[in-house]
């Protein structure tokens, strides 16, 4: 738990009559959505590193029709 906490990520634990959550809560739904986005974004680039996957030499990206 220190380690991912060290990485700035949120962490959650539950069972069946136990939940406990250690970061940070807020009561606006904006805000939370913000805070959301960038801790997916930490947590899918703390993955990445630990699958250790060789990168291609490729940037990907989405872009709309317009």
């Amino acid at each position: 738990m220190y380690l991912i906490n060290s990485y700035g990520c949120d962490v959650e634990l539950e069972s069946s009559n136990f939940w406990c959550y250690f970061g940070r809560m807020t009561k606006r739904p904006l805000k939370h959505f913000m805070y959301y986005i960038t801790k997916l974004a930490n947590k899918i680039k703390i993955l990445y590193k630990r699958k250790k996957i060789k990168w291609d030499g490729y940037y990907y990206f989405a872009i709309t029709k317009q």
